[in-house]
């Protein structure tokens, strides 16, 4: 069955989350009608105005899963878990890893004819030396700063595993997705500590990308039936203070960002250390906060070249994304 044809079933894992919802929007305002969610709760009520399957189902259960994906053509594995809490580590690896390779392994036994994977630019790790990082790249397992990053790396090997024993499929990794959702937990916390009176920046940059682009890449993965390829998505490398500082101006937050020190990182990963020794939660993780120090910088223009795709202006995602909360 040509995945053009708008008939094909299609199942996305995740899709109580952020983007996995947002994917089945979008797949279904393009006209794909047997769409599956599949995720361990059930999606808000009113979460799709379009009749969706869902089955509730944990990637983790693998005879549900293969229950779940017998039927499907297209699998979009959506599904993940995204923490830089020392004490998810166990919890990472196990949805992002195991999850991942429980996935692959139904997908190869089901005939699933495409597996689209949301893998992330976390999964290139740290670079030693600064550069700008494309789908060339291959990390270094040892310059992994958080359990989420690496977790995200041993998930992805899984796909390409899959893809070595036949499995048709391909990866898709995005940057720090930004879009307007109060159901975005990772990147919302910028928004909210700047209404709380945020007052530090740190030093290094990351790229940024719209949940549009992310969708609208899926479809072109999907219609194009891409196998064995992999597209880095990041409209835009921005430094931290540009990040934060567009994002006050659009809150109209009047308060002063100034950069934080190297020191008090080192003064942070002290205090984190002490509160773990006694059992109590930390602010800031470590690693996340020793990331966003460092200069990542992506290119994300291969899916360009290959296809007819924009991406969104980053001023306008910005707009997007602070809209809600203004």
């Amino acid at each position: 069955m040509s995945s053009t044809d708008k008939n094909v079933k299609i199942l996305v894992t995740g899709a109580s989350g952020y983007l996995g919802s947002n994917i089945l929007r979008h797949l279904h305002t393009a006209g794909y009608q047997n769409l599956t969610g599949l995720s361990r709760s059930l999606p808000d009520a009113d979460e799709f105005d379009f009749r969706l399957n869902h089955i509730p189902v944990d990637i983790l259960d693998v005879l549900g899963l293969e229950d779940a994906f017998a039927g499907h053509d297209i699998v979009v594995h959506a599904a993940g878990l995204v923490s830089y809490q020392p004490a998810d580590k166990q919890k990472l690896f196990k949805t992002n890893v195991i999850g991942t390779a429980n996935v692959v392994n139904c997908a190869l036994t089901s005939g699933i004819s495409q597996l689209i994977h949301i893998s992330s630019t976390a999964a290139l790790g740290i670079p030693p030396e600064p550069q700008v990082l494309d789908e060339k790249y291959m990390p270094d397992p040892t310059q992994f700063l958080t359990d989420y990053a690496l977790s995200k790396w041993y998930g992805e090997l899984e796909v390409w595993r899959g893809m070595k024993e036949g499995l048709h499929a391909s990866v898709i990794s995005p940057s720090a997705i930004i879009g307007s959702s109060t159901k975005q937990k990772n990147t919302d916390v910028f928004i909210h500590k700047i209404k709380n009176g945020l007052h530090k920046y740190p030093s290094g940059s990351a790229g940024f990308v719209h949940h549009h682009d992310v969708c609208q890449a899926v479809l072109l993965t999907i219609q194009s039936f891409s196998n064995e390829k992999k597209y880095i998505l990041s409209a835009e490398n921005l430094s931290w203070k540009e990040f934060l500082q567009a994002v006050a101006f659009r809150l109209h937050s009047s308060g002063k960002l100034n950069p934080a020190s190297n020191l008090e990182v080192k003064l942070l990963v002290i205090k984190n250390t002490f509160k773990r020794l006694i059992g109590q939660n930390t602010g800031t993780p470590t690693g996340i906060a020793k990331q966003m120090m460092q200069v990542l910088e992506y290119n994300g223009s291969l899916i360009t070249s290959e296809f007819d795709f924009t991406y969104t202006p980053i001023q306008q995602a910005l707009d997007d994304y602070c809209k809600n909360f203004r």
